[in-house]
């Protein structure tokens, strides 16, 4: 053992000295401090937005990914529809709904689940921030058709696997109180949110670029890894376009897939072109709630 030190003979700093030792922590300290004190601001100030959506409706969406040229006319005359995947048969009644006004879709179930009730009050401000818009007051009449679009749409899936058949006369309502909107869920589409639902985050989605992207995003998190799919299958599920040549089809798919990779949330992708088939390994599931 080393030679005891004698306090004795320790001498206390006087005034001026502390005060000079402690100015030099403060400079060598402080911007740690300030950054630490930043970043915790930022958590408080910034939660995970993390959203829902029901599992069956991420598997068998009734959303489209539809091109920006020529989306107003397509969506602007209601439709009846019917069309099966390997999840259930869909019954779709009302005007064709796009990846946009799922997003919309996705920020509402946020801040009902938020406030703990199916009837909110929001403004078309949070609305844009949550969506990732910079607030700007001409893209309010947007954000109004697409509720018009979820408010009007009534659909039946028949689930072909145990889950029976889920019918909903529309989606959720909006309507403008005193410059707030007060958005009301439709009971029984609210219901199925709190029964079964798949976690969503919010910003990873607000991240991706492609259409496709977005609705393999929402399609491969209501699912267990890894996966295989065949081409028709995805495009089936994700109310892609079937009528033009399969190489097209095939083409976004690699897009969507890639992208996914490239943002983090598959570890890797690949294409069978023999078999016609997709082999997808997503991260571990626990930490989906971590992507951003």
């Amino acid at each position: 053992m080393g030679d005891l030190i004698d306090l004795s003979k320790v001498k206390p700093l006087d005034d001026i000295a502390a005060k000079k030792d402690k100015a030099l922590l403060d400079t060598l300290t402080k911007p740690f401090n300030a950054e630490r004190e930043k970043l915790i601001k930022k958590a408080l100030t910034k939660p995970e937005q993390l959203s829902f959506l029901p599992t069956k409706l991420c598997r068998t969406t009734i959303f489209f990914p539809l091109p920006r040229r020529g989306r107003k006319k397509l969506q602007s005359e209601p439709i009846t529809l019917t069309f099966k995947t390997e999840w259930g048969t869909i019954e779709y009644e009302g005007r064709r709904l796009s990846v946009d006004d799922e997003d919309l879709l996705l920020v509402c179930t946020y801040l009902a689940k938020k406030e703990g009730e199916r009837c909110f009050d929001t403004t078309f401000t949070e609305l844009q921030k949550l969506l990732g818009i910079i607030p700007n007051s001409k893209l309010n009449p947007r954000i109004r058709e697409a509720f018009e679009r979820l408010g009007k749409v009534t659909f039946t899936i028949d689930y072909n696997v145990k889950g029976g058949m889920w019918s909903v006369s529309h989606i959720m309502r909006m309507r403008c109180l005193k410059g707030k909107l007060q958005v009301t869920f439709d009971k029984d589409f609210y219901d199925e949110v709190l029964k079964s639902y798949t976690l969503l985050s919010i910003p990873f989605r607000r991240r991706l670029n492609g259409d496709i992207a977005k609705l393999l995003f929402t399609f491969l998190s209501s699912h267990r890894t890894p996966a295989t799919y065949f081409t028709d299958t995805l495009a089936t599920a994700l109310n892609m376009n079937q009528t033009r040549e399969k190489k097209y089809t095939v083409r976004a798919l690699k897009k969507g897939f890639k992208e996914l990779q490239t943002r983090g949330f598959l570890i890797h992708s690949a294409y069978d072109k023999k078999r016609d088939l997709f082999t997808i390994t997503p991260i571990e599931k626990k930490r989906w709630k971590k992507l951003k």
